[in-house]
């Protein structure tokens, strides 16, 4: 089954919740920004996840590509300046790794938003971005819609329930569009699907 539909609902779910994270996150002075690093996140682990089940190499070979490359992302997010050759990690890799993630954990349990982008919390962010792209990817190819769908929408209410500035009503309109717009689109793609039966 084709879910064509859901694939834009999916990704219009993933978008939402990168914008909410917005008001989560200051922007960064001089650099490339942080949401770009949350996209390709998403983007990555739905193109290898894609392609891993295209090619039929079970839910353990897509773990293990994705997690190679959640591995390469972590050394080149946490610790770039680490690396040989630009992606080799070094002796000093691993404790920067584990210093920066320190570092985000404690932003994450004490920080209030908007919090300072620091490396460790755009690895973290990306980790979950990539994981949303690769179950949108698993759950829409496997014909698991609610696998792939709810995960993003869970995602943003989690944000939203972080965020401790007052939303605007939009917020609250563009989430209970979205979700809307995903129950209508997989029972568009489930209709269409039986009516080519």
């Amino acid at each position: 089954m084709a879910y064509r539909f859901s694939w834009i609902a999916g990704a219009a779910a993933i978008l939402l919740a990168l914008l909410r994270m917005e008001r989560l996150l200051r922007p960064i002075e001089g650099g490339p920004p942080w949401q770009l690093a949350l996209l390709a996140g998403a983007l990555l682990g739905g193109v290898i996840t894609w392609t891993a089940v295209s090619y039929r190499v079970g839910w353990v070979g897509t773990a293990l590509l994705n997690l190679g490359g959640l591995v390469l992302a972590a050394f080149r997010l946490g610790a770039a300046g680490t690396l040989v050759a630009g992606f080799l990690p070094s002796l000093e890799t691993f404790p920067t790794l584990i210093t920066e993630l320190e570092f985000a954990t404690g932003l994450i349990r004490y920080g209030a938003a908007p919090v300072f982008p620091a490396a460790g919390l755009i690895l973290i962010l990306t980790v979950v971005f990539w994981l949303l792209g690769a179950l949108l990817a698993w759950g829409l190819l496997r014909t698991h819609p609610a696998l792939g769908l709810l995960p993003p929408l869970l995602f943003y209410l989690q944000v939203a329930t972080i965020d401790r500035i007052p939303p605007q009503i939009g917020w609250t309109t563009a989430f209970l569009a979205v979700a809307a717009i995903t129950l209508l689109a997989v029972a568009l793609d489930e209709r269409s699907s039986t009516a080519c039966l």
